[in-house]
């Protein structure tokens, strides 16, 4: 709630530098701005939830599956791949 105060308070503010450009479309992308903020508000709190909630040994484990995962699928090289047609040549 505190940061919303604080994001109307600076669009007051910014709107005393716009007062003539006001029109519909500045309404309706000022509004999209306001729901963007709110959404990113929303996932920054939600990454602080989860970064101050999960237990070290399973981000450990999640971290380890990932990078598991990633050398399993990435693990070859683009010169392995580079004799075998491409869907271009076929």
């Amino acid at each position: 709630m505190d940061r919303s105060w604080y994001a109307v308070t600076e669009t007051c503010l910014a709107f005393t530098v716009f007062r003539d450009d006001v029109s519909p479309s500045f309404l309706a992308l000022f509004t999209t701005l306001l729901f963007l903020k709110a959404f990113h508000w929303l996932a920054e709190e939600r990454v602080d939830f989860v970064s101050t909630t999960l237990n070290f040994w399973k981000s450990c484990q999640r971290m380890m599956i990932l990078k598991g995962n990633e050398l399993f699928l990435d693990g070859e090289e683009p010169s392995d791949f580079a004799n075998f047609p491409s869907q271009i040549n076929m």
